[in-house]
This record gives C-alpha cells, sequence and structure tokens, in this order.
C-alpha cells in the first residue's frame, strides 16, 4: 500500500479513534518514517489549513530531544503528518513495567532534563503527556507532537487532532481560550506527567473535559500527601509540587530551571548522606551500644509479645491490654473509617468507605456486639453527623455526593451532589453540623477546598479553596468559627522544612480568615475540648498533638505521642481526657488536657492496623477503634470510665 504515491506502508504502530499511525518507508530518499493519520471532521478546509502552517512552523524547530516534522499532505478526507522514526515505545507503555522506586525517579528526572533541553533549544511543547514521549531502548527520551491546535480545541473535535486525556496535561490557564502555551505551561504538563510515574495515575481526575477543567481551575493538588507516604525523595516531591502550582507565576520559569533545582537539590541530598555516613564511622563504638541496647529491648518486647517502635516511652506510662480485654467485632465492611455516637446513646455508627452501607455496633455497659446494617446502595459513606434526631448527612468519596439519610426509614431524602458545569465535591471525608442545623461543613479531601451546605434549603452555599487535604473539621460552641486540619503539609522556604497548618473559616462571610503556622503535620483530625477555649490537631507525621487557641487563632504547644502515628481523637465529656488513635501503630494514647501531658498509653496487638476512627461509647464505657485495613472495630475498658465529671 503506498500513500501520496511516495510512502510503502510496511505496518501499523498504533491506532486509535483519531486515525493510525504508521510505519513506512520513503521510496524517493529510501528512508524509513512514521506517519500520523488525522481523520478530519467539522470545519475540514480551516482545519487542514491550520495544522498545515503549523507543520511549516515545526519543520524549522531542531533539537535532538524532539522527533523531527517532513511533511503533511491530505488524502480522502484524511491529513497526513510525516515524521522522523523515533522509538515505538511511548512512556504510558514504559510505565506500565514494575520500575522499582529508585527507577522512577531517575526517570522523573531524566523528562526533566530532556523538557528543560526543548526550552533551552527555545521551544515551546504545549502537549506533554505520557503519550508524546518516546522511550528509546538506550533510555533516551525524546518529544512527538509539538502542539499543532491549542489543547482546549483538541478536546472539542469529535474522532481527530487530540489525544484522549490531554485535559489532565494541561495548566489551568489554559482552560480559558485566550491563553495559550508557554513554557510554564510546559512546566506543569511535565509536574503531572513525574507525578503519574511515581503514583500511578494523573492528579486530577475527571469523567468529561468540563470536570478536569474544573477540578484544575478550583483545586490544589495533595502532591506531598499523595507522595510523601511512599517514600519518594522530598526534593523531588517539592520540585513536583512547585511544577503543579495553579499559579503560573509561582512554578518555576522553564523546566531547564526545573532540572537546575533537581540538580542543587539532590547534591544536597547526597552530601547530607555522606555527612551522616562519616558519621555513622565515627561513632561505631557508639552505634554498638545502642544496638545491644535495642537487643535487649527486643528480647524485652518478644516477653511482651510484639517488637515495636516504643522508644523512651516510659514504662509506668505504657499497659499492655491481655486478649481477654478486647472484644473484636470482625466482619464490619471493607474500609471502615469514622465512629460516631448514635443520637439515642445505644451504640456507635461506622461508615465503610469501600461498602454500600453503615454498620450499627451496639454497646450496653462494657459489652459491645454488632448490630444491624443499613443499606446504602448504590452509595457509600466515610463520614456522618447527625441534623436532628434521626437525619444524618453521610459523606460519599467514592461517588463524590453527599447523601441525606433518614435513620427511621432507612430512606435517602435528598443527594447533594456536583452539576455539569460545578464540581462541588472531590473526595469529600469528613462533614460536621452547626449547633443550630442550619450549616454543613464538608472537607474535600483531595480538592483543598471546604464545601458550605445550606441544610434548609438543600442547596450548596459555596465552595471554599484552603490547604490541601482538609481531615477534619471543628466548630466552636459559638457557631462564628469553623477550625479545619490538612493532612498535607505546606513548604516554609524561610526555614527550608515542611510544616503543618490549621485554617479558620468565618462561617457568617464563608470565607478563610487565618492560616495557624506551624500546627502540626499532616493533622487528619481536630477537636475542641469541652470548655470552649482550645482545640486539639492529631498531627500523623509529628508524631504529635497540637493544642490551639480558639480566641488568639494561634498554636499554644505540641505534645510528643512518642513513635505513634496519631489520626483520630475522642474526647471526653465526662473526665479531663483525650483518647488518640494511632494509624499504624498498637497504642491508644489517653492524655490529660489540663496538664497536657501523657496520662496512661494502651497497649494491645490488635490496634493499629489502618486505624482511622476513635470514639467512647455513649456511656464513655468502651473505647473503641476502625481498623480499616482488615474491616474490623476493636473495643477495650475505658479505664477511666469510673471517674465522675467534677474531676473536670
Amino acid at each position: 500500500m503506498f500513500l501520496h504515491n511516495r510512502y510503502e506502508v510496511i505496518e501499523i504502530l498504533g491506532e486509535g479513534n483519531m486515525g493510525k499511525v504508521v510505519k513506512a518507508r520513503d521510496t524517493q530518499l529510501a528512508d524509513e518514517v512514521a506517519i500520523k493519520e488525522i481523520i478530519l471532521s467539522g470545519n475540514v478546509v480551516e482545519l487542514e489549513q491550520k495544522i498545515k502552517e503549523h507543520v511549516k512552523y515545526l519543520r524549522k524547530l531542531k533539537s535532538k530531544f524532539l522527533v523531527s516534522v517532513y511533511d503533511v499532505f491530505t488524502e480522502d478526507q484524511k491529513l497526513y503528518i510525516v515524521s522522523e522514526l523515533g522509538s515505538n515505545q511511548t512512556l504510558r507503555q514504559y510505565i506500565k513495567l514494575k520500575l522499582s522506586k529508585a527507577d522512577r525517579e531517575k526517570l522523573a528526572v531524566a523528562i526533566v532534563k530532556a523538557a528543560g533541553e526543548l526550552h533551552n533549544d527555545g521551544i515551546v511543547h504545549g502537549d506533554i503527556s505520557p503519550d508524546n514521549i518516546l522511550i528509546g531502548k538506550d533510555g533516551e527520551i525524546r518529544f512527538i507532537d509539538p502542539v499543532l491546535l491549542p489543547p482546549t480545541m483538541k478536546d472539542e473535535i469529535a474522532h481527530g487532532l487530540g489525544i484522549s486525556g490531554t485535559a489532565k496535561y494541561m495548566a489551568p490557564e489554559l482552560f480559558h481560550p485566550a491563553n495559550t502555551p508557554t513554557q510554564r505551561t510546559d512546566v506543569y504538563s511535565v509536574g503531572v506527567v513525574i507525578f503519574e510515574i511515581l503514583n500511578g495515575h494523573p492528579p486530577v481526575e475527571g469523567k468529561t473535559f468540563l470536570e478536569v477543567a474544573f477540578s484544575a481551575t478550583q483545586f490544589d493538588i495533595n502532591v506531598e500527601n499523595e507522595l510523601c507516604p511512599q517514600g519518594f525523595s522530598q526534593y523531588l516531591v517539592i520540585g513536583v509540587k512547585k511544577a503543579l502550582q495553579r499559579d503560573a507565576i509561582q512554578r518555576f520559569g522553564n523546566c531547564e530551571k526545573f532540572y537546575n533545582y533537581l540538580c542543587r537539590e539532590f547534591q544536597k541530598f547526597r552530601s547530607k548522606k555522606l555527612l551522616k555516613f562519616v558519621l555513622a564511622i565515627s561513632s561505631a563504638v557508639v552505634l554498638t551500644v545502642i544496638l545491644i541496647v535495642i537487643g535487649i529491648n527486643f528480647v524485652e518486647q518478644r516477653r511482651r509479645g510484639y517488637w515495636g517502635d516504643i522508644v523512651d516511652m516510659p514504662s509506668e506510662q505504657l499497659l499492655s491490654l491481655r486478649d481477654s480485654a478486647i472484644i473484636k467485632l470482625s466482619n464490619i465492611g471493607k474500609a471502615p473509617f469514622y465512629l460516631r455516637q448514635s443520637k439515642n446513646g445505644n451504640g456507635l455508627f461506622t461508615c465503610n468507605a469501600h461498602s454500600p452501607y453503615m454498620s450499627f455496633i451496639r454497646t450496653d455497659g462494657k459489652t459491645a456486639t454488632i448490630g444491624s446494617k443499613i443499606t446504602l446502595e448504590p452509595w457509600h459513606c466515610q463520614d456522618l453527623a447527625y441534623i436532628g434526631a434521626s437525619k444524618v448527612l453521610l459523606t460519599d468519596p467514592v461517588d463524590n455526593v453527599v447523601l441525606l439519610l433518614d435513620l427511621g426509614n432507612n430512606k435517602i431524602l435528598h443527594i447533594f451532589s456536583n452539576s455539569v458545569a460545578t464540581r462541588y465535591f472531590l473526595h469529600p471525608d469528613a462533614i460536621v453540623v452547626t449547633g443550630d442545623g442550619k450549616k454543613a461543613i464538608i472537607g474535600n479531601w483531595k480538592g483543598g477546598a471546604i464545601t458550605v451546605i445550606n441544610v434548609k434549603k438543600e442547596i450548596v452555599e459555596k465552595v471554599i479553596p484552603v490547604h490541601g487535604g482538609p481531615s477534619g473539621i471543628a466548630i466552636t460552641p459559638d457557631g462564628k468559627f469553623a477550625f479545619v486540619s490538612h493532612t498535607e503539609v505546606r513548604y516554609n522556604p524561610q526555614s527550608n522544612e515542611t510544616e503543618g497548618v490549621v485554617s479558620v473559616i468565618n462561617l457568617s462571610h464563608n470565607n478563610v480568615i487565618k492560616e495557624i503556622a506551624n500546627a502540626g503535620k499532616a493533622s487528619s483530625d481536630i477537636k475542641i475540648l469541652p470548655d470552649g477555649q482550645t482545640a486539639v490537631t492529631a498531627n500523623q507525621r509529628g508524631p504529635t498533638i497540637s493544642f490551639i487557641d480558639i480566641a488568639g487563632m494561634s498554636k499554644i504547644t505540641d505534645l510528643n505521642l512518642y513513635n505513634g502515628s496519631p489520626v483520630d481523637i475522642a474526647v471526653s465529656q465526662k473526665t479531663p481526657y483525650l483518647f488518640v488513635a494511632n494509624y499504624n501503630h498498637p497504642f491508644i494514647h489517653i492524655i490529660d488536657y489540663r496538664s497536657k501531658q501523657i496520662k496512661v498509653v494502651l497497649f494491645s496487638k490488635s490496634f493499629g492496623r489502618e486505624s482511622n476512627g476513635i470514639s467512647l461509647s455513649p456511656d464513655e464505657s468502651l473505647i473503641c477503634i476502625t481498623n480499616t485495613a482488615i474491616g474490623e472495630v476493636v473495643c477495650t475498658a475505658n479505664p477511666f470510665y469510673s471517674l465522675e465529671k467534677t474531676e473536670m
């Protein structure tokens, strides 16, 4: 088969809705080339003219990192672009291989370097995505298909001129038709590509072009929250975060500067490693002593039946629980998350993030049993908040909706959902309701925004952009302010460290009035103490809890919880104690919030299986936590149950 009476087709390299790409031999020059076929639609004459003019421009571009374009012609309502024959393997195909963490980091840096070379040659690609990056057998990286049309126009054309998913790699400003690609928009696209290499999926998701556009332009990306737990190098994570800033001015000026930053920070990283190595060699004797101590500690922990991170924990604070002291409630559901007390005082509810039902746990004194399951099919839930005696609002992070449920007859009364034009919810997580029941406040964990619902009118009042990963919400007793904790930390260039923040929202005006700095790291929950004057955050990456002065809107102090991973807090209304669950450590910390000191630490091998929620039973005789990883709720007796409220 011949095309244009010149190119002999050898084989098909790829095929899709837009057309196909073939390998061919140029009979005039005896060279092998790649020919991309584009099926034209819409205003064919105008599109053809635009593409031909742009190809003329592309033929002038010269870079060893860019596949050259040779020719363009049309036949039978199809347009063909003839280019240099590069590697057959795209980055999208390559990253499907099982790459180690180190290989993924090296690949990410190599792509930044290649894009930096393009920018150094004065070239703006305009459409960087895994489909437009080729990986050679020797690891050489080359880019194909510089933008032929503005990316927004690509998604509007039914069967051609674009690559599926291009919108997910577009910088937010390109969703405005008046803006054109720049080196800064390339930086953003490279940041998305690196995020996908490291995390397995692009940071901005959406089923339609409008959903992607709304997410990209309205919500910040939780880079550190997604990548830090996986152990990727901090300098690379911070670089990706800077590349993915919604404000173009906050990004690197071009990919060459991006690459220079990575090289500079990598050298610092290597210097630190070298220093640590030298110190390790010079401290061999000290390390030997430490190893002996650890060995003794290991024997002690084995005697207790557990080897864990109990570092510097005073032995008088640690209380090991026997198996007989533990109540295990299995088969609760897939991924039980938070625990909330029932209004009638006879038990606890837990939402199952990956099962279409809620589970009720009946508590009676110091016993707990699995009660009824409330079907939500086809919906799911992660958190709940009461409105009145029998109605609850549920967050559904799977379907990105909020449900209003009547518990009395198990009937869904209303569904708050995203509209075609506006996205109100993106992984809705924690939810709280004001004391008068008029407003509900929802944290969009992946969206970096707070959604305010008018419960009576059943409408969304406002979406408030906040810092990334809003996970915990607490409303002041007067109902005027909401304090929001965030699992995502932010980079402080002055200290060259990451820090956590707590956002303060004025509920009368629905706006953020302050961000309390250095308030823990990766704070997944926040609660207000009974005095109404102090808030407490659980900081997974502290591992600390932070005490916040509500009136002054400032941090009071941090309390170190040793090597725990505090994730959720329960506050006693009868005694002056906090109960803190740890995500992946087998402890429950009990804190005296008056003295801000640890009272006792409960230890059991049954705790800490990706625990996400903790609650006291309504009469406070039991402490219960969720083990999300294994679909289980575990309860034990509250050792301070007999104390009277007068102790407060």
